[in-house]
């Protein structure tokens, strides 16, 4: 199970560079800017997905703890770029899910200071609070307030 995953994950971050280079180079706008950003978003969301999974199948929660912090980036960019007007159901979703992944995160730290380690599954609680506050600073900056409370991120404005 783990040899197809790794594969999975390995093209995933092979082909998110390539189309990530193209879509740097391309004019923003353009079709083949948009082709090669939608390619590179479903490279990277395999990417974190495959390596979700890795970790998950070899009990390295700090490894979970990151592939959910980069499934939130990139689908929440993704989304950004997409939207025109409004908040869909998806921003909703991701944005709940960022919340409920701080907090686990934050447990982890606040269990890691506890333990006679200082670790979590060998995960130190420092890293634990730094990813926590990269969520929780990731779902303040999805969130813009407006007369509506619209989620958007700024990065593809």
């Amino acid at each position: 199970m783990r040899l197809p995953l790794l594969i999975l994950h390995i093209l995933g971050g092979t082909f998110s560079l390539v189309a990530g280079a193209v879509a740097m180079i391309a004019r923003k706008g353009e079709r083949f800017h948009r082709l090669s950003g939608n390619v590179f978003t479903l490279a990277m969301l395999t990417l974190a997905t495959s390596g979700f999974w890795l970790a998950i199948l070899k009990s390295q929660i700090s490894n979970v703890i990151a592939a959910v912090l980069t499934f939130y980036l990139v689908g929440s960019a993704w989304l950004a770029g997409r939207r025109r007007d409004g908040t869909g159901p998806l921003d909703w979703i991701a944005l709940f899910i960022c919340l409920a992944s701080a907090a686990g995160v934050l447990t982890l730290g606040i269990r890691a200071i506890h333990s006679a380690t200082g670790t979590d599954n060998g995960a130190p609680a420092f890293m634990s609070f730094v990813f926590s506050g990269i969520l929780l600073l990731a779902t303040a900056g999805d969130i813009r307030p407006r007369p509506s409370w619209h989620l958007r991120s700024s990065s593809h404005r």
